[in-house]
């Protein structure tokens, strides 16, 4: 079989959105497809929406003479990556989740090998292998979207299991008597740079003085961003404030791994110089000088990281593409 007529399924699931395509062993992907998620319901209705989602980018697999070789599943929530299962921590309404063997499950259902992995790694995965990270060997990856998500690639591989599943970057407290975050925890990173942190400030802002802004109390980020680019000033001081955050958190991580470059990605990073602009000023007065330079690079997949990520390891976990770059 030649290698470009080989793909498999790559499928990134959120809180809100369910991402997918179909990717190559080159990183090129086809059929994207989007739909809403049911993450909140229980785990059958999970597998039925994604048994669907699946079946849809099966269709397109044949219409494009295209030979399914598995797989690729790159999880919101927190998984045992090398038993399939989901692994849930400290998070009640998910409880129902914890031990589910979802990678067992849709490989009875499609008979395809199937690999799930957490989104931040996966992400960093893809963005390592045909995006942003080129060519460095030591990367890290940061998602901002909903909360914030990461990954940690040393020496062109992954972490191993034990400090692979512990990128929590998001969970990294800030300052210690900040708001209280859903983890118990006081200062979250996520509750000052994610997307809700975008949202909550904008609110706040709009509740303690009259701004001039087109912006709404219930804007998402998105339209902060978009805002934003149409030099709206309350949007801009919002991603000011927050790109500055983010380079906060930024000079703590490159202090611990001294990457060669880091990646930002999500749905926030579609603002792109004006978050990370603020964010690399902060980097550049404040992280140890350990490596002369560490350039913060804007996502090469977009939206796409985990989908190509996920569907990059998948490929690699049948042994059908090398675990690093040539």
């Amino acid at each position: 079989m030649g290698s470009q007529s080989a793909a498999v399924i790559g499928v990134d699931f959120g809180q809100t959105a369910i991402k997918g395509a179909l990717v190559k062993q080159n990183g090129a992907i086809t059929a994207e497809r989007h739909t809403a998620s049911n993450l909140h319901a229980e785990p059958g209705r999970l597998v039925e929406t994604l048994s669907d989602f699946i079946r849809r980018l099966i269709e397109e697999a044949s219409r494009n003479h295209l030979s399914l070789q598995g797989i690729g599943i790159s999880s919101t929530m927190d998984v045992d990556s090398a038993a399939g299962c989901f692994r849930v921590i400290n998070r009640e309404y998910l409880a129902n989740f914890e031990g589910f063997p979802i990678a067992q499950t849709l490989k009875e259902i499609f008979g395809l090998p199937v690999l799930i992995q957490n989104d931040g790694i996966a992400a960093a995965w893809g963005e390592y292998r045909f995006g942003a990270a080129q060519p460095y060997q030591n990367v890290i990856s940061i998602t901002l979207g909903t909360g914030i998500g990461g990954g940690v690639i040393l020496d062109g591989s992954l972490l191993p299991e034990t400090l692979g599943s512990a990128s929590y970057f998001g969970h990294m407290s800030i300052d210690r008597q900040g708001d209280w975050c859903a983890c118990g925890n006081r200062g979250c990173w996520e509750l000052y740079v994610s997307g809700t942190a975008l949202e909550n400030r904008l609110k706040k802002a709009l509740d303690e003085t009259r701004h001039p802004t087109c912006l709404k109390p219930d804007s998402s980020a998105k339209e902060i961003a978009l805002k934003a680019q149409n030099q709206d000033a309350l949007a801009l001081q919002i991603l000011q404030e927050a790109g500055e955050l983010l380079g906060l958190g930024l000079v703590n991580l490159a202090n611990i791994f001294n990457p060669e470059v880091i990646v930002v990605g999500g749905g926030v990073a579609a603002a792109g110089d004006l978050i990370l602009n603020p964010a690399r000023s902060v980097f550049s007065k404040q992280r140890m000088p350990i490596r002369k330079q560490i350039p913060i690079r804007l996502s090469g997949l977009g939206q796409y990281s985990g989908v190509v990520g996920a569907g990059a390891l998948c490929f690699e976990q049948m042994g059908d593409s090398p675990n690093r770059r040539n």
